[in-house]
């Protein structure tokens, strides 16, 4: 019943707006039928067909992957950074059953007009780190990565284990307080790392 009331509106607006853009063409210029200005005033919402794509690039450090609910897409980001196009029913379908990809979230849908479809997505969104903020945590004091670090979302947590032990591994965390932190917050054993590449 809804989407019926919402047609009816529409085409009792359309017609009245067709009729003042061509009142306003033919005053201004008469040999020009172009509807150009009912294009710009009407401000239609984007409607998505089920297959197509919206660009989702990945925040997560690693590969990624996601099984499409609706479509059964196996989706795979290789590394952080990269896009994969993902189908707008697959996606919606992950949005309205609160998968981790989106809540967490693992990926950043690259679409206004889906954002706009679905704002609880933009509030995830507003409340992450970009992979800047989440390397300042190496420098943070071990009492503030055990308060800080438990509160970020998974994905981010995810991602920062990654950076902890890239850093490691390269040498540029030698802080044994620092790592004992990180060793305690994600219950892993990077104090053994730097044995082995120290």
């Amino acid at each position: 019943m809804a989407t019926k009331t919402t047609k009816r509106t529409q085409k009792t607006v359309e017609p009245v707006m067709e009729e003042t853009v061509i009142k306003n063409t033919v005053e201004v210029t008469a040999s020009e039928p172009t509807i150009a200005p009912a294009s710009v005033s009407k401000k239609a919402v984007k409607k998505f067909e089920d297959t197509d794509t919206i660009p989702c690039v990945s925040i997560t450090a690693g590969r990624l992957g996601m099984i499409g609910i609706k479509s059964h897409i196996n989706y795979s980001w290789e590394a952080q950074g990269e896009v994969v196009d993902v189908e707008y029913q697959d996606l919606a379908a992950a949005v309205r059953s609160g998968k981790k990809h989106i809540t967490e979230p693992y990926f950043i849908i690259d679409d206004e007009d889906f954002l706009k479809q679905f704002p609880q997505v933009q509030k995830v969104y507003n409340t992450i780190y970009d992979i800047d903020d989440l390397k300042n945590v190496l420098k943070m004091s071990p009492s503030q990565i055990k308060k800080i670090v438990p509160t970020l979302p998974s994905g981010a947590r995810e991602s920062v284990k990654s950076i902890v032990a890239d850093a490691v591994q390269n040498g540029s965390l030698d802080s044994v307080q620092r790592i004992k932190a990180f060793d305690e917050v994600f219950d892993t054993k990077f104090m053994l790392m730097t044995e082995l590449f120290g």
